[in-house]
């Protein structure tokens, strides 16, 4: 089983990924879809130690290339933030969702996508004359699906 926590007051320069709690730094892409119908994505794109981008499935494979860092935010600040933990291996039955430590219930679906693009400054000078597109920009996205008591559904962000 792994626990994969995240740590944020919905802003992504507030927020933080541990995996069975040790932050982890390097992630450029977390995209989590888990619903009752069987889904279960879960991948994790992240610059390893020699500095190449690596892409894995995040409750199955090996991710120890991972890098840690210590804790950017000190007890205080995190009991400023919303902590939302998945504790999984990979099996939609051995799944459990747990925010600000508390057993979650009732989900039909949750949504985490978090995209860090950096950009790479070019050192040519004819780089000033080139306009930098990035096609893709800095995302954070987040929701998770209750069923009501009534049988409706109603759509939360979680941070």
């Amino acid at each position: 089983m792994r626990t994969i926590t995240i740590e944020s007051n919905g802003r992504l320069e507030r927020t933080a990924i541990y995996v069975n709690g040790e932050q982890v730094t390097g992630v450029r892409e977390l995209l989590i879809s888990i619903d009752e119908e069987g889904t279960f994505n879960s991948i994790i794109s992240f610059i390893d130690g020699r500095g190449i981008q690596v892409t894995k499935q995040l409750f199955t494979d090996d991710i120890s290339q991972l890098q840690r860092k210590d804790a950017a935010f000190t007890s205080e600040e995190s009991s400023q933030l919303q902590s939302f933990s998945i504790e999984s291996d990979g099996d939609l039955e051995q799944t459990s969702l747990f925010m600000n430590d508390g057993f979650v219930e009732g989900v039909i679906s949750i949504m985490i996508h978090i995209r860090i693009e950096t950009f790479q400054p070019s050192s040519s000078l004819f780089s000033l004359f080139k306009k930098h597109r990035n096609v893709h920009q800095n995302l954070f996205q987040t929701e998770i699906v209750f069923r009501n008591s009534d049988g409706t559904q109603s759509v939360e962000t979680i941070f």
